[in-house]
């Protein structure tokens, strides 16, 4: 996997690396193995946080995109590319968790005391989407230039390839700590899978359950698109294929969740590095041809692996 690429950066990277080729270990420490990493941490976190939020909302088809995080991660990001000449990725970490920060605020509040009502969960995301993207339409509508514009809607699109070693402390450190705090959400899950009232009576605790949820999330999804930008559907294809073989409950099916994601970042990743083209493909685009077709299959099945 560390030897995939075109030219210089191909298949005898590895060779080379191991050969003494300083050039060939510089881009092996500095680049390949950067983003192989952070394919893996993404991915994971993406993986297990849709597990999550389908099983606090009981809707197959949700995803990290359900909660509105990503639209604003990504939105305070797009405004920083005409605010801010000089980028730096430590500056787009920071506006993407103001962003996603703003709004798992909102969901928060607009959550409420009680039982979990996955209904207002899901509207509150859908509003905050429909804003963030109707945002993010404006701001591309009004670039300063052409150019600022399409490099904007380039980020938009997914990538890993500007991960480098000095990213990867914080994208490993929000996607594990991410990651612990879902992990502690499946026996609330379990509770829930029998209804909110139900869920409520035995003991759960509904804010503090839907306080982790946004949390845990807020962090994968605010690091996640600082790092890749928006990369689509693999919280919605890893919890599925997880489900195939570890069953329904929703407790059992969190890591396996996470191992999935990994695996088709990764692969996903490794795809746009083995084309050969002059036009880099995004990573973004190649989850969303996996992830599109599959969430039409779930529609159509009448989403029958989720009964």
């Amino acid at each position: 996997m560390l030897g995939l690429g075109q030219g210089a950066m191909g298949p005898g990277l590895i060779e080379d690396a191991f050969a003494g080729n300083e050039q060939a270990q510089m881009i092996l420490v500095e680049y390949r193995l950067p983003r192989l990493l952070a394919a893996l941490f993404i991915g994971a976190g993406l993986g297990m946080s849709g597990a999550c939020l389908q099983g606090v909302t009981r809707n197959p088809l949700a995803d990290h995109s359900l909660l509105g995080m990503s639209g604003f991660a990504a939105l305070f990001c797009v405004v920083s590319f005409y605010l801010f000449s000089q980028q730096n990725s430590l500056m787009l970490f920071l506006v993407s968790f103001a962003g996603a920060g703003f709004a798992m605020m909102l969901v928060y509040v607009a959550v409420g005391k009680g039982a979990v009502d996955s209904t207002k969960l899901i509207l509150m995301g859908l509003a905050l989407n429909a804003m963030a993207s109707a945002l993010i339409a404006l701001t591309l509508n009004l670039a300063p230039n052409p150019f600022a514009g399409f490099e904007a809607l380039r980020w938009l699109l997914g990538s890993l390839d500007g991960i480098g070693l000095q990213d990867l402390p914080i994208i490993a450190t929000c996607s594990l700590l991410g990651l612990l705090l879902l992990s502690m959400t499946g026996k609330g899950l379990n509770l829930l899978s029998l209804g909110p009232d139900e869920a409520i009576s035995l003991g759960l605790r509904g804010r503090g359950f839907i306080l982790l949820i946004i949390l845990g999330s807020g962090l994968i999804i605010a690091s996640g698109v600082a790092a890749a930008g928006v990369v689509g559907f693999v919280g919605i294809i890893a919890p599925h294929i997880a489900r195939a073989f570890w069953g329904a409950l929703p407790s059992t099916l969190l890591w396996p969740s996470a191992l999935i994601g990994a695996i088709i970042t990764l692969t996903a990743d490794q795809l746009v590095m083995a084309l050969d083209q002059q036009i880099p493909l995004q990573l973004g685009v190649v989850t969303g041809l996996i992830g599109a077709p599959f969430f039409i299959y779930l529609i159509g099945k009448g989403h029958r692996s989720w009964s």
